[in-house]
């Protein structure tokens, strides 16, 4: 009897192992199929999601550039959704032809080649679309919905054409790139353009999975089987417990001698961290002490904790003497700062971040001087702790440089003063003199009792020529020191410049038909213009400059064209033009064009010239008020350009 009660006993427990073990499989099988669905999913969301973040990048650097112009092909033909922009379509000097592709051309493009090779398809969408085949489909409408309700992305898994997809559709907003192609569709920059749709082939992933779960399956049979094997062997072993007690305490005890060899091979690591800790403190601290600017780190309450060697030099303490202490002693003149919150409020620490602007502000020696110092502030948290570290820099040096920069420029402010007061009284002298002669020597020229001899009139010519070039000079360097000096006088006022324009033609036509220049007159458009708000003389006298330096500088038999326009977006200047077609000039000497006295390296050559009607020239227009400017290509020519402000109405 005893001995059924305890064979029944043994089959209750028997049972009751069995049982739980079986729950125990159970569960952990369902588990795993659960997590082997949601790894697949999670998979392809993630490859979703990394498409999607790729094709934003992609259309980022697009839309920053104004898209790229590529060869015209069968595929790629010109986008008749921008016939709208100006330069659609372009030749190459060699005489390719290429056209516009703007993000969204470049961006279908990319999502049809990945539907071709990996059947991954794209699709940019909208409410509100210019091409036809971006409308959206049933499953787009919702998603589209759901983003305007505010959704971040919308997730899915679906059929397309009979084959499972992983739907993800993430929005699109409008930006400032995105008007010059879709301006027309009503959104406003900010607001919900559409949506970007990636549909990712879900059936791979499915196929992991369901080798997973197959694998699960089989596994937990297996141990299951085991499970169920030992717990009949362990039923038809009750008789002999005594023996697998004595089995189990020898487990035991080798569990107990493996535990005992595990701590002490994790006590043997440890010590091996804390030798590699401090050798990476040590490295560390010589990297510390090797920086070039003084670096300080202390705690919340700013008692600081470590002084590099830099900042001892700064500030001629040693760190021992400062580690504990308030960092206050080292800033006596901020008496803000008391606690780490009013630190990192003076320097604008941000929370996302953890840096600072930085500022200058005056510290303290030990030796009690005050000198000027760079700080900048930046945190970190370790833990529960926040570790406040100040990078230092002495300005004192940089100070007296800049003292004696500031000097050095009023002294030299003060010699052009008196270069240009010099130059200006030394103009009005050579200029009486120069008169004079020229004025002798046109007498001579044209006095009809004596006529001069062939080589006689030869002389008198060069002494004309060379007096008109001398006072042309004197007229020019006796503006740019009235202008230098601030004493140039200037007469703004509205005038209507058509006349004025016409009149530098005409004085400048005898000196083209002298250079063999043909003259061309499109000034026509500045009957249109209104009133310049400017000195109409000056006017004159950029325009004469202008012209003048086109011919001079102009080919055999060239041109020189004077025109005028109006400045698409700009409604407060008008532009004139003057154009030849000499031998232009190279765009790595544009910044020394308006320079005085450098002629570009026609110093040599038989052409005459100061070289500061340029530099007079623009002087001239900003003191109006405008702007002036070149364009040129070597060997075809050049385009002076001066915008000048047209008078308006104050109707206030």
């Amino acid at each position: 009897m005893e001995n059924q009660q305890r064979l029944g006993k043994g089959k209750k427990l028997a049972l009751g192992a069995l049982l739980i073990w079986t729950m125990i499989i159970a569960g952990s099988l369902f588990w795993g199929v659960h997590q082997s669905n949601q790894h697949a999913l999670d998979l392809a969301h993630k490859e979703a999601i990394a498409l999607f973040n790729k094709d934003q990048g992609f259309r980022l650097w697009g839309t920053k550039h104004g898209g790229v112009y590529v060869p015209i092909s069968e595929r790629t033909q010109p986008s008749p959704y921008l016939d709208h922009v100006e330069e659609r379509d372009i030749t190459t000097p060699s005489g390719k032809k290429l056209t516009l592709m703007n993000p969204a051309f470049m961006v279908r493009q990319l999502m049809e080649d990945y539907d071709d090779l990996y059947g991954i398809k794209g699709k940019i969408t909208g409410k509100v679309v210019i091409r036809p085949g971006n409308k959206p489909d049933d499953w787009e409408e919702n998603a589209l919905d759901k983003l305007e309700e505010g959704a971040e992305e919308v997730l899915e898994m679906t059929d397309i054409d009979g084959t499972p997809y992983l739907r993800l559709m993430r929005p699109m907003f409008m930006k400032e790139g995105c008007l010059k192609c879709h301006g027309g569709l009503g959104i406003e920059v900010g607001e919900l353009r559409g949506g970007v749709n990636v549909s990712v082939p879900i059936a791979p992933y499915l196929k992991v999975s369901s080798d997973a779960k197959l694998t699960l399956w089989i596994s937990h049979l297996l141990i299951w089987g085991l499970g169920i094997g030992g717990i009949g062997l362990g039923a038809r072993q009750v008789s002999g417990h005594i023996l697998e007690v004595r089995k189990l305490n020898e487990a035991l005890e080798q569990r107990v001698d493996e535990r005992t060899k595990e701590i002490q091979h994790q006590l043997v690591e440890r010590e091996r961290a804390e030798i590699l800790a401090r050798e990476q403190g040590n490295r560390l601290r010589n990297i510390l002490n090797s920086a070039a600017d003084g670096i300080i780190t202390c705690d919340d309450n700013l008692e600081i904790e470590s002084f590099n060697a830099a900042a001892e030099n700064i500030f001629n303490f040693k760190s021992q003497e400062l580690v504990g202490k308030h960092i206050s002693l080292l800033f006596p003149s901020d008496k803000t700062i008391v606690t780490g919150e009013d630190l990192l409020n003076k320097f604008q620490v941000d929370s996302h971040d953890h840096r600072g602007k930085g500022a200058e502000t005056i510290a303290l020696r030990q030796n009690g001087e005050l000198f000027p110092i760079y700080v900048g502030i930046s945190t970190v948290e370790l833990g529960e702790r926040k570790i406040i570290t100040a990078i230092v820099r002495d300005l004192t040096l940089a100070k007296k440089a800049e003292e004696t920069l500031l000097e050095a420029i009023a002294q030299a402010e003060t010699a052009n003063q008196a270069k240009s007061e010099f130059l200006s009284r030394m103009s009005h002298e050579l200029r009486t003199p120069l008169n004079g002669v020229l004025g002798f020597a046109q007498l001579l020229d044209h006095n009809p009792r004596e006529e001069l001899t062939q080589s006689q009139k030869k002389y008198v010519d060069h002494i004309l020529l060379a007096g008109d070039h001398l006072l042309t000079l004197i007229n020019e360097v006796l503006d740019l020191a009235k202008i230098e000096s601030g004493k140039l006088t200037l007469n703004i006022s509205p005038f209507r410049p058509a006349n004025a324009v016409q009149e530098s033609l005409s004085m400048a036509k005898s000196m083209a038909e002298g250079h063999k220049i043909e003259l061309i007159d499109c000034i026509s458009e500045c009957e249109d213009v209104g009133f310049l708000n400017a000195d109409e003389a000056r006017f004159r006298q950029i325009l004469i400059n202008l012209i003048s330096n086109g011919i001079k500088y102009n080919k055999e038999n060239g041109v020189v064209k004077m025109t005028c326009a109006p400045i698409e977006g700009d409604s407060d200047f008008y532009r004139f033009l003057v154009t030849d077609t000499g031998h232009g000039i190279p765009e790595d000497k544009y910044e020394f064009l308006f320079e005085p006295f450098n002629r570009l390296g026609q110093e040599g050559t038989k052409k005459d010239g100061t070289g500061i009607g340029l530099t007079i020239t623009k002087m001239l227009v900003e003191l109006m008020g405008g702007r002036i400017g070149v364009t040129s290509k070597v060997g075809e020519g050049s385009t002076f350009w001066v915008d000048l402000p047209i008078f308006k109405i104050d109707e206030t």
